[in-house]
């Protein structure tokens, strides 16, 4: 089997439960922040809506440089939210179907201010950067939610707002 194989399913169902997370975000919370140090809940949903290009520019550049003070606009509705959630998510697709093992353990690079921050293997980058980054902001945005009384929608299992 083809590790590819194995990362697709994974990719597809952690964007699906994203969606269903995002489908509960109301407009008007988008500005909300749970403290002073906090994102607010709209920027932290756009960053995770951006989280799926990152898999695209793996298998489309073999580094990429973080601009400095890079500055990037917030969804303004939960509809916007959801469209550049899939878009991001299908292109991001479209890269992974069909690439080699050869391909997945091609070196990738981060670099921030044109100096080197890591180099580590497409899929490790896929399944640390990309996977585990929308996992752990989604949990995140999760926790504001609960906050702003939105009932939580099952993602690994019931919450406790649903059962499976």
């Amino acid at each position: 089997m083809l590790l590819i194989e194995t990362l697709l399913p994974e990719f597809d169902h952690e964007i699906a439960m994203t969606k269903r997370v995002f489908e509960r975000i109301p407009n008007e919370a988008l500005p909300w922040k749970p403290h002073q140090k906090s994102m607010s809940l709209g920027v932290l949903a756009t960053h995770i809506s951006t989280i799926p290009h990152w898999a695209t520019l793996t298998f489309t550049q073999s580094e990429f440089n973080i601009p400095i003070n890079e500055k990037t606009s917030t969804a303004t509705s939960q509809a916007e939210l959801l469209v550049k959630l899939d878009q991001h998510s299908k292109e991001a697709r479209t890269q992974l179907v069909g690439k080699s093992d050869a391909e997945l353990m091609a070196p990738w690079s981060l670099k921030y201010n044109r100096q080197i921050t890591f180099t580590m293997p497409k899929a490790s980058f896929l399944r640390k950067f990309v996977f585990s980054h929308l996992i752990h902001h989604r949990g995140q945005l999760s926790v504001y939610l609960r906050l702003k009384e939105v009932s939580i929608p099952p993602i690994y299992g019931a919450s406790a707002d649903e059962k499976i």
